[in-house]
């Protein structure tokens, strides 16, 4: 098959791509999209963290309190040692 695959990144990535062959991957928290790193840019305050053990509680693993810890973990873990691009 002949596909062509398009990607939007900015003019200082391009030339970064082009010229240097490096690609640019930051963690998702520092994103200018803050839909794409919603989640991780709401565990800043303590009732930000509530409401997200809470949802853990109730909707993503019911009563299991050895998964929630886990979770949160893993989730807390993943925005400051997790890099991709947007």
């Amino acid at each position: 098959m002949n596909r062509k695959l398009f990607r939007y990144i900015g003019f200082e990535d391009f030339i970064n791509l082009t010229i240097n062959n490096k690609d640019r991957f930051v963690r998702p928290s520092s994103w200018d999209d803050k839909y794409e790193g919603y989640l991780f840019s709401h565990m800043e305050t303590p009732e930000d963290v509530r409401q997200i053990v809470s949802e853990m509680y109730h909707k993503l693993c019911p009563r299991n309190y050895y998964a929630i810890p886990d979770n949160y973990f893993r989730m807390w873990h993943s925005k400051w040692f997790t890099y991709a691009q947007c």
